[in-house]
């Protein structure tokens, strides 16, 4: 056979023993046909290995060909619907040249599926008559209790004697017993069906998506240079697939180890199960881009705190469930600078379906600082919190975490990478028996106007308890009002050895209280403002530091 192209597309330019080509769609690449007359073969794949990403998955396949020289015509059929098509990649050896590559959007029903499908119909339609003959013959016995009842009533106020009495009400008493067995095992059958039909309606449902299958077929062509059988690897690009991290923080309390439980859930709703592969998860996006990268700007600046959220704990929230989890113990970590790879051990299926599947990735124990927290102007409530130091060995993406206190299961927690910098804090839960009040003194001439000013003086004092039998580290976090204006004085007369933010006006006191003692604070101001102006000093006027929330 002639070949009148002879590098149709630029493939076949690599003298390597082995090469990767990589395709880019456009709707047609090359006729078929124009090659080569010889029939299509269809020929089968099996998923040798996934990389999951956080927003695709990358499924590679292999597939036994079997070749005559010359030009030979295949088909792939039944890939992933949601298979990007410039992604799809193979390699070849340097005996092998790809002629030409197409992909086609498919429709496969399934007639197995579509007949049961069908039988689950009737059946519906059956249950359906029968419960509507059972609604109404439940109606008719109501309505025969509602006529016996009205009786019962009518008879009662006619005055009829005793010995009449005794002798209608047990009738009444029998015919209301009737009924009611009637009633009872009839309105038994009728939850019954409508169950049983509800069951169905769901199985149907399910059926009917399987039955009628999205998929697609990646048609090519390969010019091979001697006969052969060749194991040929490719692989594509699928969305719809991704990981998620799922952490479990472990804890006896202060003093002890933090242990920590590296998970990921695999989600998998590609329409193909990935049945008993090797499986990685990795932080990288995907690559199906065939142009070269480039180098944003690398810029630094300063980061600020952010007060807003103080006070109310944003980052831990109350959470009385669980992920039930299939745990298994990762292997090999790779690290970059940009991503993290996690190589599974073992072989894992995952099917296509919407609920993932939790996977353990790693473990680790650190040793933890351990300190309660509290910002009583907002939140009277005391927080265990520990310091982790040297976490980046744990190569941690952003995620909720479950926290577990001695065996408890007490809340879910955000685990923040981005603002932890060389020292990790988790929130572990609340801790009843410290306890902390804070309340603004009564102080005599707290107003006074002198001039053409008004000074306001604002007094607070808080108290620690501890009842726990040991010492305790706690945190107490408040604030001063900062002036917005040029004529609004603060002046701070007493902070109890707190260290002061003059930007935010952000008050710490890192105390010690010894088991079963009570320590105090207090911090008292003056704000000072032109008498004819109205200042709110309560809220959030001009005079407030960001509002703790």
């Amino acid at each position: 056979m002639k070949n009148t192209d002879k590098e149709p597309n630029g493939f076949g330019k690599f003298n390597t023993v082995s090469r990767t080509i990589g395709i880019v769609f456009i709707s047609v690449l090359l006729p078929l046909g124009s090659k080569a007359q010889n029939p299509v073969s269809v020929v089968s794949s099996e998923i040798s290995q996934v990389t999951v990403s956080l927003n695709g998955a990358t499924v590679n396949r292999k597939m036994v060909l079997n070749l005559h020289e010359g030009f030979n015509s295949f088909q792939i059929e039944g890939l992933p619907f949601l298979l990007r098509g410039n992604s799809f990649q193979m390699v070849l050896n340097d005996n092998l040249r790809l002629v030409s590559l197409l992909e086609q959007k498919d429709s496969i029903v399934n007639m197995a599926k579509l007949t049961h499908s069908r039988k689950i119909t009737d059946s519906i339609e059956a249950l359906s008559l029968k419960l509507k003959t059972l609604l109404l013959e439940n109606e008719a016995i109501l309505i025969e209790k509602k006529i016996l009842i009205e009786n019962i009533q009518r008879i009662g106020g006619s005055g009829v004697s005793v010995a009449e009495m005794q002798t209608t009400i047990p009738f009444y008493r029998a015919q209301l017993k009737s009924i009611h067995e009637k009633l009872i095992p009839s309105d038994q059958a009728i939850v019954g069906l409508e169950h049983k039909i509800t069951q169905l309606n769901s199985s149907l449902g399910q059926l009917k998506a399987d039955a009628k299958k999205l998929t697609q077929t990646i048609s090519f062509v390969l010019e091979s240079k001697i006969a052969s059988k060749e194991t040929i690897l490719f692989s594509y690009v699928v969305e719809s697939a991704f990981w998620q991290p799922v952490y479990d923080v472990k804890s006896k309390g202060a003093g002890s180890p933090i242990n920590f439980i590296y998970k990921a859930r695999v989600i998998n709703q590609t329409g193909e199960d990935w049945l008993k592969i090797p499986l990685t998860l990795t932080t990288m996006e995907p690559s199906f881009n065939m142009q070269r990268p480039g180098l944003d700007i690398w810029a630094l600046s300063y980061q600020y705190t952010n007060l807003g959220n103080e006070g109310a704990v944003a980052n831990f929230q109350m959470r009385n469930n669980r992920t039930d989890s299939e745990y298994k113990q990762a292997s090999d970590i790779t690290v970059t600078d940009n991503a993290s790879e996690f190589k599974l051990k073992g072989f894992h299926s995952i099917f296509s379906r919407e609920k993932g599947d939790v996977l353990e990735v790693n473990s680790f124990t650190f040793p933890a600082a351990y300190h309660y927290y509290c910002v009583p102007k907002k939140d009277p409530k005391v927080y265990l919190m520990s310091r982790i130091t040297n976490w980046e060995a744990m190569n941690l993406v952003e995620g909720t975490a479950n926290v577990y206190l001695d065996n408890v299961f007490v809340g879910s927690t955000n685990i923040d990478i981005q603002t932890a910098n060389d020292t990790l804090e988790l929130f572990l839960g609340l801790d009843k028996s410290i306890v902390v009040n804070r309340v603004k003194k009564k102080n005599e001439g707290s107003q006074n106007v002198i001039g053409l000013n008004k000074t306001i003086h604002l007094d607070y004092l808080i108290s620690v308890r501890n009842n726990r039998p040991s010492p305790i580290d706690i945190e107490i976090v408040d604030q001063v009002p900062i002036s917005q204006e040029s004529d609004i004085e603060v002046n701070i007369n007493k902070l109890s050895g707190a260290s002061h933010d003059p930007v935010s006006g952000r008050l710490v006191w890192n105390l010690t209280v010894p088991s079963t003692e009570t320590k105090t604070i207090s911090f008292d101001f003056n704000i000072k403002y032109p008498r004819q102006k109205k200042v709110n000093v309560n809220a959030r006027g001009k005079t407030s530091a960001p509002k703790y929330r």
